[in-house]
């Protein structure tokens, strides 16, 4: 109590008469009421060095408690905003991840999507269109058949009709030439039809006399037409060589024609599907390519090269598909609009999603939105 009674008198030096009363209960537990004691002695205790700075010590040691809590608080303020603030970049960096998702989501099923309604659009053309590639092979070889048999008898009949071979080879030897840049093939495919027509000319060049019965001469225009056959489905090894060969073999069926003038009649009947079949061949043979040509259909070079040709093998075939194409330009022209094209993704399941995805990292990059979330 004395050392209380001490501390207080030199306190009342620089503490208020009414803090003086609290600062002592606190302190030293002092009763407020003996405080007017302690102020009235407080002279004598004055020359007590080190009193106050004990007082002053207690008094620090409470405002660094306070002082320490609120610097407890600020840094726990600031962790806060730091953890707010990598909350907000943590969401913003997500929406960014979701949006990018969702979107490449997205146009994975338009694709998909497209390509399934293509595929269910162009097969049953595509489907058509190969059985009437079936039905003109067949149609055709029948005919041929006809035409060959006619030939077949005409050579039995006169066994000694020659039919010449030089014609062929003179055209195959141009066709060698026109290869050649400098005396060689310069080209893999130059070269690849440069050995199939030097292989043919000296083939060729080993029939005796230059010259073929009737009946030899229906198995060359044959083996030619296998040939091409083969190419044509297959896919040109040596186009320069088949379109050579082509020529060649025109030259000599115009012989057998003028020799055996039945055959050139019956043969004049099946050579525009024989055209047409050599065309439509050439693109038209497989199911992949019967897709990839429908396709070309929507652009104009497409159809002015190849509608006239599938009226005129549709009438050929009488397989009919015409309409079922135009209803699948129609609905490319929608789709290949910006307006149709829109409005076909909108029906997609994943259009809301990628949307919303979109319109919540658009939000979270506007500054003032970021401001009202930090």
């Amino acid at each position: 109590m004395a050392k209380g009674k001490e501390l207080l008198g030199r306190a009342g030096e620089v503490l208020d008469d009414k803090v003086l009363p609290q600062v002592g209960k606190a302190v030293s537990n002092i009763d407020p009421e003996d405080t007017s004691y302690y102020l009235k002695n407080a002279a004598s205790v004055n020359d007590e060095a080190g009193t106050i700075e004990g007082v002053k010590s207690q008094v620090d040691d409470v405002l660094s408690g306070v002082t320490n809590q609120k610097d407890k608080a600020k840094d726990a303020f600031d962790s806060l905003s730091r953890q707010g603030s990598d909350a907000l970049a943590d969401e913003r960096y997500s929406s960014r991840l979701i949006k990018d998702e969702t979107k490449g989501l997205f146009d994975d099923q338009v694709r998909r999507s497209t390509e399934a309604l293509e595929k269910k659009t162009l097969a049953p053309i595509r489907d058509k269109i190969l059985e009437g590639m079936d039905e003109l092979k067949a149609k055709v070889s029948y005919q041929s058949t006809e035409a060959f048999q006619i030939l077949e008898n005409a050579g039995k009949r006169a066994p000694d009709v020659q039919v010449q071979i030089k014609p062929v080879i003179s055209e195959i030897e141009r066709g060698i030439e026109n290869l050649k840049v400098g005396g060689v093939a310069v080209s893999d495919s130059a070269n690849n039809s440069l050995r199939n027509l030097e292989g043919l000319k000296a083939r060729l060049e080993s029939i005796p006399d230059g010259m073929v019965s009737l009946k030899d001469g229906k198995r060359i225009i044959q083996s030619l037409d296998a040939d091409q056959i083969f190419s044509n489905e297959k896919g040109a090894f040596a186009p320069e060589a088949d379109a050579v060969k082509a020529q060649a073999r025109h030259l000599f069926d115009q012989q057998l024609k003028r020799l055996v003038p039945a055959y050139g009649e019956k043969m004049e009947k099946v050579a525009a599907d024989t055209a047409l079949l050599s065309e439509m061949s050439q693109g038209w043979s497989t199911e992949g390519s019967v897709i990839n040509r429908l396709n070309q259909l929507t652009t104009e070079k497409g159809r002015l090269v190849d509608l006239p040709r599938l009226k005129r093998f549709q009438e050929a075939t009488g397989i009919k598909f015409e309409s079922e194409i135009q209803d699948y330009l129609k609905s490319r022209q929608v789709l290949d609009s910006e307006v149709g094209y829109d409005a076909f993704k909108k029906t997609l399941p994943g259009y809301e999603p990628m949307v919303q995805a979109s319109d919540n990292a658009k939000r979270l990059s506007d500054p003032a939105v970021r401001r009202s979330l930090e």
